[in-house]
Formats: structure tokens, C-alpha cells, sequence
């Protein structure tokens, strides 16, 4: 498979009068500086910020508003994406530049094609499978400086909108969860749609029956639709058209019924909405005192700045909208029913006028015409409906047949002899670059596959444990490229000097990494000067921030001309 490699970043800020321009060579990247906290861990995010991924960019950053241009090469193909806000433009080659009004739906999907990123994940609290946004893809290749060394996979905010993704994700990046996989976990999830919409057709089936016993009693008569005929001979065709006209007002009434019923559950859940958006603003209002929350469940940091808060009460307005859109639609319905009824009501009343006339005697009881031209009218609507709902099962259970043969399809393609060699592989390239950077107090025991990460991070000491990380993050890195069929992207590390490693393990890091990721393979480091990087920075290109930190005033007006040349054929 092709790689995909970072050519170039443009980064403008209008609202300071300030941009920047950074270029990036094929194979080593370094981005360093002689003091912290002068941006090469922003540089080195803007990059992921502005394919579509969410790192964490602090409040003074992002109070310059700024925009990116990235340019980027898949194979001999070449792109670029401008991203400001969540607006992403795309250009393919000599293709004109697509607008995307969010990162995701179209482009994330478009984003997924380019770099053959081909898993699907089932959004929380939702049964719709669909494929994740660009942060998804880029998980395996991106270490960030402040999260990354001390818990596995947590560099990006918004991830926990997936159930279980790192489980998942592992998966399909280190090759246990196939192409072949998701195709038929995609099958699965449209065949449960189908499965759901079938079923609700049986529910209004039924709602349609307990509408009808509910308005007509059942009555004992051996009378039968001949001998019925013969007595209602000389009325006929009044009768006929009345009885024709009941039958469809009570069609009328079921189906009434039936969406009442539906928008009244709507209701129910829309109201539920707009009342845990009100607590949720109220909450954080009054008792978040910081732009921050993390997520007590996954860990999350999510932002409670002013726009977020108004985020919350944009969605509280939908949801009312939403809501008022559904009391109009039962308002529409209430009108329905009550003028079925009337029509009803006046139809049966001339029935009854018909009745006075006529009156069966039958084994000591009378029974009137109007129930027995009832009954008639049920029975026809029961029947009717009890030969589609007898259809319906069928096809539910024909469903359900489908399902649980692509679920043993599903089973069938994970078989645990690749699974033992996915473990095997990926403890052999692990415990491996664990002895090449000396990082062997970490009890390799208890971490005998991939998924066993949770393990590996409560491991060794503080310097110790960080270069294990190392290793399994480019363990996993390596499997991605083996077993994935992907484009695999530059590998960005930030800052690998964490616990302040001996100069004697730092130089191990840099030459692991030299002679470890492969020759055709881009890499991008943000890492302080220090002695230990002459070698990875004799062959790098080298980007060195100074007290200007990334935006510079003289650089405003090139890049800005760049941004002009490209912004007019947007619109």
C-alpha cells in the first residue's frame, strides 16, 4: 500500500495579522526549539487538526481563530484540505477544491476512499453503523506529548461517541478485523434496519386489531354473510355503501391510532431531551467554574468555554423545535381522529335509523342489524390485516434467518489460528523492541496481545515505562502496516523525552526510531534541543521555533496571498 505523506502546512490567523509556512521532507521531520512552550507540539497537532482530528488545542490558541492549509501526497497522487472551524475543503490533484460544511458524513467518508480506511463503528447509543471520522484512521500514528506516554489511545477529544472504539479499532488496525469483517458487520446492521422496520409494521398491525375489538364488541351469530344478504335485500344499496364507509373510517381510526401512538412515544423522548440539555446547561453554568470537564467514564477532556455552552443551548433550540414540530403533527392527528369519529358516529347513525326497521331474533336473542353489519365490517378489516401481519412474520422471520447466518459468516472469518498469529506477531515485534530500548523490567507476562494495554501502562517505572510505551505504540505501528490493507500515514511523535530518560536510553530512542520505521516512511518529531538528537537531526529537515512561536507578522501577508489565490474558488 501507499503512504501517505505531509508536504506542506500553512497556518494564518487574520484576526492577529499573522501566518506561517512549514515544509516537510519524505523521511525525517524535527521540530525543536531551545525552549518549552514556544508551539512545537501545537505545529505538530495542526497537522491532525487540519485533516479533520481533534487534538487538544488550549483556549489562547484557539482565541486566533486561525485556518490551515495541508498539503499531502497518497501515493504520486497529490491533495490539499483547508480546514476553519469544522469547514473542510478538499482538493484531489488537479480537481477544484470540494466544500464539506462538516467533518463528518461526506468527507469523512471521501477522507476514508483516499486512504483505503475501510472499518465502521456503531455511534453510542444509536444502532447506526457508520464510519468514523479521520481521527479514527490516525490513532495508531500520532503520540501527543501531554496524554499519549500515560494512557493508551487518548490523544484526541470526541472519541467516546463510539462504544468500545479502542477495542474495535485495535482490531482493525492490527489486521484481526478484515475488510471481509466489516463488509458483513455492515450487512449485519442493514439487515437489523430492515429486521426493525418490519417489526414496527407488525406492532401497527397490531394496534389496528385493538382499535377495531375496541369499538365493536364481539358478537355469537350463526347467521352468515349469505343468509345476510338475503334479509338485506331490499336495502341494499344504502346499506352497502354504508357498510363500505364504516369500514374505511375504521381503517381511518387504526391508522390514527397507530401514529398517535408512534409520535407520542416521539413526544416522550423529545421532551426527555430538551429537559437533560437544560440540566446540562444549568450544570455547567453554575457549577463549572473551569473551560474543562473530563469525562468521568472514558477520561475525555471536553471543553465548557462560552461557545460550548452555547453549543448546548443551539441543540436545546433544535430540540424544541424538533419537539413542537412533533405536538403539531399530533395536533394534526387529534383533528383526524376527531373528525373519523364524527363521520363514524353519523354513518352508524343512519344505520341505527335502518335497524329501528329490522331486529333478528336468534335462540332468545335479539341482535340488531347495526351490530351484525358491525360485526361484518370488523371481521373484514381483521381478516384483511391478519393475513399481512401473517406475511409480516414470515419476512421477520426470514430476517432473522439472514442475521444470524452472517453472524456465523462474521464468527467464521475470525478464526483463532489468525488470531494466534496476530498475538504471536505482535509479541515477537514487541518483546523485541522492548530489549532494543532497554525496557525489560516491565513484566512482558502480562502482555501477551494487543488488547492487553491497560496492562502495560500500570508497568515498570516512570522512564522505564515510557519507552515500553514507545514499543507498543511502533509494535502496533508495524502490525498496522503488516496485516492493515491501508494507506499508513507519517508517524508523528511529540516530545519521546518524558521522565526525563538517561542520555543513554534517549540515544537508544533516536536510533530505534531511525532504524525500526522503515526507510520509506515519513517521521515527524517535536522534541526539545538536546545532544542526543545530532543524529536524527543530521539527517532530518529541521524546524526550529523561536520566541515567535508559530504565527509570524512578517509572514502574514505571503501566506495570506496563498489563502486568497485558493478562497475565491470556494464560493
Amino acid at each position: 500500500m501507499p503512504s501517505l505523506k505531509f508536504n506542506q502546512l500553512l497556518v494564518l490567523s487574520n484576526s492577529t495579522k499573522s501566518g506561517n509556512v512549514f515544509n516537510f521532507s519524505n523521511r525525517l521531520n524535527l521540530i525543536t526549539a531551545v525552549d518549552n512552550s514556544v508551539g512545537k507540539s501545537t505545529l505538530i497537532k495542526l497537522l491532525s487538526w487540519g485533516m479533520g482530528c481533534e487534538p487538544f488545542l488550549d483556549t489562547t490558541w484557539k482565541s486566533f481563530d486561525c485556518k490551515v492549509i495541508v498539503k499531502f501526497t497518497v501515493g504520486v497522487v497529490q491533495y490539499q484540505v483547508m480546514r476553519y472551524d469544522n469547514i473542510m475543503h478538499l482538493k484531489e490533484g488537479d480537481k477544484p477544491f470540494v466544500k464539506y460544511t462538516k467533518i463528518t458524513g461526506d468527507y469523512t467518508k471521501r477522507f476514508a476512499e483516499i486512504v483505503s480506511f475501510k472499518a465502521f463503528l456503531v455511534k453510542r447509543g444509536t444502532v447506526l453503523l457508520e464510519t468514523p471520522p479521520p481521527a479514527y484512521y490516525f490513532l495508531p500514528f500520532y503520540i501527543d506529548q501531554k496524554k499519549s506516554w500515560a494512557n493508551f489511545w487518548d490523544h484526541f477529544d470526541n472519541l467516546a461517541q463510539y462504544a468500545d472504539f479502542k477495542t474495535d479499532m485495535l482490531n482493525y488496525h492490527i489486521g484481526l478485523y478484515t475488510t471481509e469483517y466489516f463488509e458483513l458487520l455492515q450487512a449485519i446492521y442493514n439487515e437489523q434496519v430492515i429486521r426493525k422496520g418490519i417489526q414496527t409494521e407488525i406492532d401497527k398491525m397490531d394496534t389496528t386489531i385493538e382499535v377495531v375489538n375496541s369499538y365493536i364488541p364481539a358478537i355469537t351469530t350463526t347467521l352468515n354473510e349469505s343468509e345476510f344478504e338475503k334479509i338485506t335485500d331490499e336495502i341494499r344499496i344504502e346499506l352497502s355503501e354504508l357498510s363500505i364507509e364504516q369500514e374505511k373510517l375504521f381503517d381511518r381510526l387504526a391508522k390514527y391510532e397507530s401514529e398517535k401512538a408512534y409520535y407520542e412515544h416521539q413526544k416522550a423522548i423529545a421532551n426527555s431531551i430538551v429537559a437533560d440539555l437544560e440540566s446540562d446547561y444549568k450544570f455547567s453554568v453554575e457549577n463549572l467554574p473551569t473551560d474543562e470537564i473530563e469525562c468521568p467514564l472514558c477520561g475525555t477532556i471536553h471543553e465548557n468555554s462560552v461557545f460550548n455552552r452555547a453549543s448546548i443551548l443551539t441543540d436545546k433550540l433544535q430540540a424544541e423545535s424538533q419537539l413542537q414540530t412533533i405536538e403539531n403533527t399530533l395536533s394534526k392527528i387529534d383533528n383526524g381522529l376527531r373528525n373519523a369519529k364524527r363521520e363514524l358516529d353519523k354513518v352508524r347513525n343512519k344505520i341505527r335509523e335502518i335497524n329501528e326497521k329490522y331486529i333478528i331474533e336468534e335462540e332468545n336473542t335479539t341482535i340488531q342489524l347495526v351490530d351484525i353489519i358491525d360485526s361484518f365490517a370488523s371481521t373484514s378489516i381483521q381478516k384483511k390485516v391478519v393475513e399481512d401481519r401473517n406475511i409480516k412474520l414470515v419476512d421477520r422471520s426470514e430476517s432473522e434467518k439472514r442475521i444470524k447466518k452472517l453472524n456465523d459468516q462474521k464468527k467464521d472469518i475470525i478464526t483463532q489460528e489468525h488470531k494466534d498469529l496476530i498475538n504471536e506477531t505482535f509479541f515477537n515485534h514487541f518483546s523485541y523492541y522492548v530489549q532494543l530500548l532497554e525496557a525489560e523490567g516491565i513484566n512482558l507476562s502480562e502482555v501477551k496481545s494487543p488488547s492487553h494495554f491497560n496492562k502495560l501502562f500500570n508497568e515498570g517505572g516512570a522512564a522505564e515505562g515510557i519507552r515500553a510505551a514507545l514499543a507498543f505504540y511502533i509494535a502496533i505501528y508495524t502490525m498496522s502496516a503488516q496485516f492493515c490493507d491501508q494507506v499508513i500515514p507519517a508517524l508523528l511523535i511529540d516530545t519521546p523525552n518524558q521522565q526525563e530518560q538517561s542520555e543513554k536510553n534517549y540515544d537508544k530512542v533516536m536510533e530505534f526510531l531511525m532504524k525500526e520505521i522503515p526507510q520509506d516512511r515519513q517521521i515527524i518529531l517535536a522534541a526539545m534541543e538536546n545532544p542526543q538528537l545530532k543524529s536524527f537531526k543530521d539527517n532530518s529537515n529541521v524546524i526550529t521555533l523561536n520566541g515567535k512561536k508559530i504565527l509570524s507578522e512578517d509572514k502574514y501577508s505571503d501566506v495570506k496571498k496563498e489563502f486568497d489565490l485558493i478562497e475565491p474558488s470556494l464560493n
